[in-house]
This record gives structure tokens, sequence and C-alpha cells, in this order.
């Protein structure tokens, strides 16, 4: 079964470039513009991975990863975004809102890579959870 992602981002050019970097991988993909939509797609949809901007109108990431993580705690959290104040960095990863915090611009396969990484790593601790019962 396909691993699904959602994107989050007020930008449209944003939201179609990850769309199209991510389209021809082994996942299927949603896409909202805001964090109120983000949740209704979560709600609506067995997601395995958020990956949302920080600066958004209304609901910003860092709020929407906060609602997720404290909702559905499954979901692996990802920020994408280009303030890359480091103090704001360690605070989203230390805190676990997020368990990666990606800068832009990134290319096609540092983010191709990352994604897999998170999905290898949180798979092989569910299946050590498994093997431990």
């Amino acid at each position: 079964m396909a691993k699904q992602i959602l994107i989050v981002d007020d930008e449209n050019s944003v939201t179609r470039y990850l769309y199209r970097t991510l389209r021809d991988e082994k996942y299927a993909l949603h896409i909202a513009n805001c964090g109120k939509q983000a949740l209704k797609v979560v709600r609506e949809n067995h997601i395995d991975m958020v990956i949302t901007d920080l600066k958004m109108p209304g609901m910003t990431g860092y709020e929407l990863l906060n609602k997720i993580k404290e909702l559905y705690p499954e979901i692996i959290r990802v920020v994408l975004s280009g303030d890359s104040e480091e103090s704001r960095v360690i605070k989203i990863v230390s805190d676990t809102t997020a368990c990666l915090y990606l800068i832009k611009p990134i290319s096609n396969e540092v983010l191709r890579e990352q994604i897999e990484n998170l999905f290898s790593k949180y798979s092989r601790k569910e299946e050590l959870v498994v093997k431990k019962l």
C-alpha cells in the first residue's frame, strides 16, 4: 500500500512543485492550502506524513503540527520552510512538534531521500515494537 503524504502550503507554486517532485514516487499525495483544510484531509484519510510550511495565514504550520501531534501522534511531521532561524528550528525539533525541519529551497533528490529515510526509520521502530510483543 502506498504511503500517504499531505503537503500543506499556502503558496500554490510550492504545492505544485512538491507534487511534481513526489508524484513519480510510491506515495499517494494530498494537497492542502491551509491548516483547517489540512486537518480535514487528515480526518478523512490515513495520512502517514505531513509536510508543511510554517508561515501560513490563519493557522501556522507550527500550530497545525501541534494539533496533529495531539490528535494523531503516529503521523510523521515535517517542516519545509524558508525560515532558517536557528532557535526556531531547534525549538520545533526538540519539542517533537516535527521530527525533521527542512529549509527551502531544497533539491528534489534531498527531499526524496529525507522522506524515504523517515519512512524507513519509523517503519523499523514499528517492527521493533511488534517483535517485542
